[in-house]
């Protein structure tokens, strides 16, 4: 195959291919890049976004990137159907806008490594003790493919407006940037209203479509008051204790010092807490690199003396005793 067929397949395939084939195969890809994306909490939250490190439940993951291509394909449609001299299928602009988001693949699958996750944490002021070289080091190149591919997606997107509309020219530049621009700020709007939802909906929903027990508002409930009690120890300086009470496999990713050093490092520059409020409790029997069990993701507006509108997660698991412990926690 000559250099210039690879470009062309790689840069506008949309010589070859549109309408239902490219939507069935673009929405393929969308669906299987969230539903990768949910094993390193990566979300597409929005036409251009790539966000990592806020656990969610699988049907948001999927949620958020038909959303961002119903945005871009609408408006695009819509400005097509004003500046084209020609018409044009509609079922041809969608298909090619789906198609267009197939790199989101390649930016989910970049962000599986563990590494990722673990520097992403460390990012966000979670206690993952000093920094990992090799942790940093995969950390920048899963965001360099994520930026790589979406560069690539942005071609696409604007390829395949100009052969489905038959615009060209400054009028295809100027009206596709002008799209993106909206789209952009329509599909954040839309998934803030999910998140919003997410965030006061009854605590109730589990992962991967399994369903929480009828104990499971109970539960959520002995969750905060154990959270509040290790948080309480934390605002006390009182790491070493904290990190006695937290679970086992939390104690063995995460020795003592690291964890106290963690919290010199990350949660002493904040002084001292103000006030703490529950934004939101759920449910969950799977989370992404942690053993199987039950969990409860906690969610705390909190206000320090240094740092008056930070976000505490704390996930507290349920021991083979009954009791909730530690297994996670981070502030943003």
């Amino acid at each position: 195959m000559s250099a210039g067929k690879i470009g062309t397949t790689l840069f506008n395939p949309f010589i070859y291919i549109a309408g239902w084939p490219a939507l069935s195969m673009g929405l393929g890809a969308i669906l299987v890049a969230g539903y990768i994306g949910s094993f390193s909490d990566t979300c597409f939250d929005g036409v251009l976004d790539t966000h990592s490190g806020a656990p969610a439940p699988l049907w948001f993951y999927l949620s958020a990137g038909i959303i961002n291509w119903l945005c871009m394909g609408v408006v695009l449609l819509v400005l097509g159907k004003i500046v084209s001299k020609t018409s044009f299928r509609t079922i041809d602009l969608l298909g090619t806008q789906a198609f267009a988001r197939c790199p989101t693949l390649i930016a989910a699958l970049a962000t599986l490594p563990a590494g990722y996750s673990r520097f992403t944490r460390y990012l966000m002021g979670g206690a993952t003790g000093p920094v990992n070289g090799m942790d940093a080091f995969v950390f920048g190149a899963a965001v360099l493919v994520v930026l790589l591919s979406l560069g690539w997606m942005i071609t696409l997107m604007y390829k395949g407006y100009s052969v489905s509309c038959d615009i060209k020219g400054g009028k295809a530049a100027g009206t596709f940037i002008g799209g993106l621009i909206m789209a952009e700020i329509l599909s954040k709007i839309v998934i803030l209203a999910l998140v919003s939802g997410l965030a006061n909906a009854p605590a109730q929903a589990a992962t991967a479509g399994e369903n929480a027990p009828a104990s499971a508002e109970k539960s959520e409930a002995d969750a905060v008051k154990a959270a509040e009690k290790t948080l309480n120890l934390i605002d006390g300086k009182r790491y070493e204790e904290s990190w006695v009470e937290s679970a086992d496999f939390f104690k063995k990713a995460v020795k003592k010092e690291q964890w106290v050093a963690a919290m010199r490092q990350a949660r002493e520059p904040l002084g001292q807490r103000v006030s703490r409020e529950l934004l939101s409790a759920k449910y969950m029997t799977a989370l992404p690199n942690a053993p199987a069990g039950e969990y409860v993701v906690i969610q705390f507006k909190t206000s320090f003396t240094n740092k008056k509108d930070a976000i505490e997660t704390f996930t507290p698991t349920l021991d083979s005793a009954g009791a909730w412990r530690m297994s996670g926690y981070f502030i943003k």
